[in-house]
């Protein structure tokens, strides 16, 4: 047996804080067996992709990447990250404002 825990959109949240839905999908998390995954489905970062270093929002995208890398710290299964259409928005490259 396998269990799968899916979340998606999980980088719109506020900046002081992990959104009620991260803190629950955390704790489920800490329950899980071994043979688990962890799926974040796309939109991990929001609005527009990973802005360079400097951009006015940059601190805010880190923040929403390090709840979601904090959640699955002691995850003792596999994780996923997949990239939604948010997350692609500035293409490979990122952009610069």
């Amino acid at each position: 047996m396998h269990s799968f825990y899916l979340i998606g959109d999980a980088g719109k949240f506020p900046l002081v804080q992990s959104s009620e839905v991260q803190q629950v999908f955390k704790k489920e998390l800490t329950r899980a067996p071994e043979k688990s995954a962890a799926i974040f489905s796309g939109d991990n970062i929001y609005q527009k992709g990973l802005q360079q270093k400097g951009h006015e929002n940059r601190a805010f995208i880190e923040h929403q990447l390090n709840v979601q890398t904090e959640a699955v710290k002691d995850f003792k299964g596999e994780t996923i990250f997949i990239a939604g259409n948010h997350d692609w928005y500035s293409g490979l490259k990122g952009s610069d404002g």
